[in-house]
C-alpha cells in the first residue's frame, strides 16, 4: 500500500465562502503526494457540497461524515484515525496556504528526521490587514523546543510580538510525524468538555518529541476573526476552563515534573482563569461570574500552586503582573482552601 509524504485534515463545519480557497491551496502545492482528509462535521451551509464536488475532481481527496456535531478536537480525531501519510498537518477550514509549503516542510523533515516542524505564518484580521508572525533566529533547536514548551505550559499571552516564542500557539503552523504521535498516543480532547485543545496537543507533542525543527518561513494565512472557536463563550468558559488546567496538572504530575514546572504551572492558573473571567465578566452578570469563582476557591491543586506564587522567592515573578492580574489573584486566593 502507498504511504503518502503527508496527510492533511481539515475538519469542516460551516465554514462559507472560505473553503473553496483552503482546499484549492493544499490541492495545488507542489509537493503533489499527499492525501487531504475532509472531515465534515454536519455543516449546514452546503460546505458538504462544495468538499463533495471537489472530491470528485481529485482523487487525492477522502471525505469523512461525522454522525453528529463532534467539534474540532475530536473531528481531528476521526482524521487522524483514518490517515496514512509519513507526516500529519491539521490545519483550520478557513485558512490557505502557499503553494511550497508542504514541499518545504517535508523536505525539512526529511533532512533532519524530525518528530515536529514548525513555520512562521501571516496573521489576517477581520479589516484585511496582514502581519507575519514567527519566532527568533538565535534560538537553537533545543532551546526553542525547551522555551515553547515552558510557554505552553505557562498560559495564553493575548498580545503576541511578531516575533516571540508566543507564536507558537496552534497546529495549524506544524508537521507532526504520524508514527511519532501513534507511539506516544497523542490526540485532540473533546473540546465541548476541555478548551484549548491545540495547546493540550503541543503540550504533549513538544514534551515527547526527539527532535523539533523551525523553519523560518511563513507559510500559512490564518485568518481572525468572530467565527473563530477561540471567540465564542464556552470556549473561554470557568469551566472549561478549569477541565483544562486540571489536565494539564495531571499531565505534569504523570511525567514526574510538576514540581520542576511548578512556577510555569501557577502561572498558567492565574492567566487562563483570569482570562475566563473576563470572559464570564462578559457574557453574564458580574454576581454570576463571581459565583463561578467559588470552585476556583475550594480546588486544593489550584490554591496550592497559586499560593505558591506568594513565597519569598517567587515574588519576583508577581512583579510582571499589572494590577489587575494581581487583585485578581488575590481575589481567588481570599478565602481559598488552605493547602500544605
Amino acid at each position: 500500500m502507498h504511504t503518502p509524504k503527508i496527510s492533511v485534515i481539515i475538519p469542516v463545519y460551516n465554514v462559507g465562502i472560505y473553503l473553496p480557497e483552503r482546499i484549492e491551496s493544499i490541492l495545488n502545492q507542489t509537493l503533489k503526494d499527499i492525501e487531504i482528509i475532509i472531515v465534515l462535521d454536519c455543516p449546514t451551509d452546503g460546505s458538504d457540497k462544495v468538499a463533495e464536488s471537489y472530491s470528485r475532481k481529485d482523487e487525492r481527496i477522502k471525505l469523512i461524515y461525522n454522525p453528529a456535531n463532534l467539534h474540532i478536537g475530536l473531528s481531528r480525531n476521526q482524521g487522524l484515525k483514518a490517515a496514512t501519510g509519513e507526516y500529519i498537518s491539521l490545519v483550520d477550514h478557513d485558512d490557505y496556504c502557499t503553494p511550497d509549503m508542504y514541499e518545504k516542510m517535508y523536505s525539512k523533515a526529511q533532512q533532519n528526521q524530525a518528530d515536529i516542524v514548525v513555520s512562521n505564518f501571516y496573521g489576517i484580521t477581520s479589516t484585511g490587514k496582514t502581519q507575519r508572525f514567527g519566532f527568533p533566529q538565535n534560538y537553537s533547536d533545543e532551546v526553542f523546543q525547551k522555551e515553547s514548551f515552558a510557554f505552553l505550559i505557562s498560559g495564553p499571552c493575548n498580545h503576541n510580538p511578531a516575533c516571540s516564542i508566543t507564536s507558537n500557539f496552534s497546529v495549524w503552523t506544524q508537521l507532526f510525524k504520524r508514527q511519532f504521535l501513534e507511539k506516544h498516543h497523542i490526540v485532540f480532547q473533546d473540546n465541548r468538555e476541555i478548551t484549548f485543545e491545540d495547546r493540550l496537543f503541543l503540550i504533549e507533542t513538544y514534551f515527547f518529541a526527539q527532535k523539533v525543527n523551525v523553519i523560518h518561513e511563513a507559510f500559512t494565512y490564518h485568518r481572525y476573526h468572530q467565527s473563530n472557536s477561540g471567540s465564542n463563550y464556552s470556549y473561554r468558559s470557568i469551566e472549561l476552563i478549569t477541565n483544562y488546567l486540571m489536565y494539564v496538572h495531571d499531565f505534569l504530575n504523570r511525567q514526574h515534573i510538576l514540581k520542576k514546572e511548578y512556577i510555569h504551572f501557577a502561572d498558567n492558573i492565574l492567566l487562563s482563569l483570569y482570562s475566563g473571567f473576563r470572559n464570564e465578566v462578559k457574557h453574564k452578570s458580574l454576581f454570576k461570574a463571581l459565583r463561578t469563582l467559588t470552585p476556583i476557591r475550594k480546588n486544593p491543586a489550584f490554591q496550592q500552586a497559586l499560593r505558591y506564587l506568594y513565597k519569598k522567592e517567587n515574588l519576583k515573578y508577581l512583579k510582571k503582573y499589572p494590577v489587575t492580574k494581581l487583585s485578581f489573584l488575590l481575589l481567588i486566593t481570599l478565602f481559598g482552601k488552605k493547602t500544605d
